[in-house]
């Protein structure tokens, strides 16, 4: 009996001594670990220096510099190539780049589908009449856009004509004074125009009425034949022109022989014309080009003001 007493004695020290034992290696990992928590801070420094670095505004956009491509007059840009997809323009957007105006004109293949290329184009900036002409190879047969007012400080408005030879070009009007550049953008059927501000004012711009844009002449000096470029959406694209007196109060007074030619169009969009204006009276006068309303036999059309020899 008393060796069992030992025996059990010696069982619940043995147990003491393990469960003792469990209890202070427990501690041990809790120990080790949490320096290994803690030192995560050290390398927590470096958010502090990307917090300096992101408190700098970054640089504005600029539109170029020096050989970016920008050129005050004359051809812009020949681009696209002889195989290209895009046959519809199917939308005019203005945008701002820096301190640059972007005009993005978009083209679609037929039925509105992606194009892949862009057919070519000729870009030409013609700042003694106002205006930049992208004019489109034949494959570029239809547009969903007419025209559209854009009142940019650079970029006025925007015409989508049929040419007399059949091609469409884009006519945009300027506001004042630019340089103008012009690339495909990362969609290559897209065509995009910088145009950026050079401080030379414009010599002229286009005459426009409601359904009548004169490109020339728009005033100054003329003499008979007066050779008049325009387009017009005028009623079965007839189109008219004389010339009247201005008499000293600035009305018109005595008209001369009126003169007639056909645009290109008037249905789907704007339609190129030219006509020659022959005869007529000189000195201070007015070149009246446009036509009257079908209906209520009204002029409408573009009023110039020339000095004829």
């Amino acid at each position: 009996m008393k060796s069992r007493l030992c025996f059990l004695a010696t069982t619940a020290v043995l147990l003491t001594a393990l469960a003792c034992g469990q209890e202070a290696a427990d501690p041990a990992p809790v120990a080790t670990t949490a320096p290994a928590t803690t030192a995560a801070p050290a390398a927590a420094a470096a958010p502090a220096t990307t917090a300096a670095t992101t408190t700098q505004a970054p640089p504005p956009p600029v539109c170029g510099g020096p050989g970016d491509g920008f050129v005050s007059e004359g051809l812009v840009a020949w681009l696209g190539s002889a195989n290209g997809d895009a046959s519809h323009v199917s939308g005019i957007f203005l945008e701002r780049v820096g301190e640059c105006e972007r005009l993005r004109v978009t083209l679609t293949a037929a039925g509105g589908a992606p194009a892949t290329a862009l057919p070519l184009a000729e870009v030409e900036l013609i700042p003694e009449a106002g205006r930049l002409r992208a004019r489109f190879d034949p494959e570029v047969w239809s547009t969903a856009i007419t025209d559209t007012l854009l009142e940019g400080e650079l970029v006025e408005r925007v015409y989508v004509v049929r040419g007399l030879d059949g091609r469409k070009f884009v006519d945009v009007h300027l506001a004042a004074g630019v340089d103008a550049r012009a690339m495909t953008g990362d969609d290559p059927s897209h065509v995009l125009i910088d145009f950026r501000r050079n401080g030379v004012p414009l010599a002229a711009r286009p005459a426009v009425s409601r359904f009548t844009v004169v490109t020339g002449p728009v005033g100054g000096r003329a003499s008979y034949p007066i050779a008049v470029n325009g387009y017009s959406r005028t009623f079965e694209a007839n189109v008219v022109g004389f010339v009247s007196r201005n008499d000293e109060a600035g009305e018109t007074g005595e008209a001369g022989e009126t003169f007639f030619t056909s645009a290109a169009d008037y249905i789907e969009t704007w339609g190129e014309f030219r006509l020659a204006v022959e005869d007529g009276p000189t000195g201070e006068a007015v070149l009246n080009v446009g036509d009257y309303d079908a209906e209520s036999g009204e002029w409408e059309g573009v009023m110039i003001d020339l000095t004829v020899d």
